[in-house]
């Protein structure tokens, strides 16, 4: 896993910023989906701006910083079957 964004909780959202060797960006908002049409959907939706920012899902998983103000998100490489 690699640490790929951090985020503070503004209001519903979360907002930050995610770095990765490919794409810098800031002004990301990571906002919950709540009508999920299966339970394959994804759980969360990333913008920047009015635009969602990936064109694929990611695996990711945001996790609470010690000190309870900020978020990390660690990005995972999706399993192949059978590994």
């Amino acid at each position: 896993m690699a640490i790929i964004g951090s985020f503070k909780k503004v209001g519903n959202d979360l907002q930050g910023k995610i770095i990765t060797l490919s794409l810098q960006a800031k002004g990301v908002r990571i906002v919950a989906e709540a009508n999920h049409s299966n339970e394959n959907a994804p759980s969360h939706r990333i913008y920047m701006g009015r635009d969602p920012l990936f064109n694929a899902p990611i695996y990711a998983n945001l996790f609470g910083d010690e000190g309870g103000e900020g978020y990390t998100l660690l990005w995972s490489r999706p399993r192949k079957n059978g590994e």
